[in-house]
């Protein structure tokens, strides 16, 4: 039973996901909500994750504390740029560049889990969905990779031009029709590339959940939830983008959209966020308990 103290800052920090996504949509819709205003609200997030993540257990849980405060950045720094569009290729390159640093702090922190519990007999699973993760992250790497060389290039214009079909699982999964110029099929082809990614994501998430579970590392029903939600947000996702291509247009629509709505880059963060905080709420009860006990 994890004591009163660990069990509110744990809800505390859980809540910083749902919140740095409602911060952002806030700025990208309300115009209530300023730029003044959402460095205000933003620096107060930031500050409130920090606070959270030092009164469970940092220092002994660097893989958890990774994950978190991948899931905390990504949101601060997003809210500013908004959705990545050819119509700003500034803030689309900062948000290009937001991604990749997430991207790389996802797998880092899933290695480092891995090291953390390398002598565990249940760690031949979260292995294998790790290196896929890995394979994974490569590939949307090169995806963020190419997003800045449409850029540079020039050729952001052209991007305008097919971003809201070529660029939308739920759309282009139903079938577009063609012609279609270089950059569209290059653009059909990374955001496939990420739907392969956050696939992969998830699987690692699952697996890195159940590890811990094993491991005692989080509460057993609250790691079976963990588990469960990565992969059935895996199995959804596949399922969407399969069911979107191989179904009639008549019906095809939903699939499409529910692959569209849970590839989006940022729900890559969701379950190791969920998982980070599980952990490190475990880590700070423990802590407690070995201070009382002393």
């Amino acid at each position: 039973m994890i004591d009163p103290s660990a069990r509110r800052a744990g809800c505390g920090l859980l809540t910083l996901w749902p919140a740095g996504l409602v911060l952002v949509l806030a700025h990208a819709e309300m115009p209530s909500v300023t730029t003044p205003v959402f460095v205000v609200l933003d620096v107060i997030y930031v500050l409130c994750a920090v606070v959270l993540v030092q009164r469970l257990a940092p220092t002994a849980e660097p893989a958890a504390t990774t994950f978190v405060l991948a899931g905390i950045g990504l949101f601060a720094v997003c809210g500013f740029t908004g959705g990545p569009t050819a119509r700003d290729p500034e803030a689309m390159m900062v948000n290009t560049a937001v991604l990749l640093v997430t991207s790389v702090a996802l797998l880092t922190g899933a290695v480092g889990f891995l090291l953390q519990h390398r002598r565990s007999a249940s760690i031949g699973t979260a292995v294998q969905a790790v290196v896929l993760f890995a394979i994974g992250t490569c590939g949307f790497c090169l995806n963020l990779i190419a997003r800045f060389a449409i850029v540079l290039t020039g050729a952001d214009r052209q991007q305008l031009a097919v971003e809201d079909t070529h660029w939308m699982a739920s759309r282009y999964l139903r079938g577009l029709d063609g012609p279609v110029d270089f950059v569209g099929y290059t653009l059909v082809w990374l955001d496939l590339v990420q739907l392969a990614y956050i696939v992969t994501a998830y699987l690692a998430a699952a697996a890195l959940s159940r590890l811990a579970t094993a491991e005692a590392g989080v509460l057993r029903r609250t790691g079976v939830v963990l588990t469960r939600t990565g992969y059935g947000l895996a199995a959804a996702l596949s399922a969407g983008a399969v069911l979107a291509v191989v179904m009639p247009r008549s019906v095809d629509e939903f699939p499409a959209i529910v692959a569209f709505v849970i590839s989006i880059p940022f729900m890559a963060t969701l379950v190791p966020f969920a998982l980070g905080v599980a952990v490190l709420t475990t880590a700070g009860h423990r802590a407690r308990q070995t201070q009382e006990l002393k």
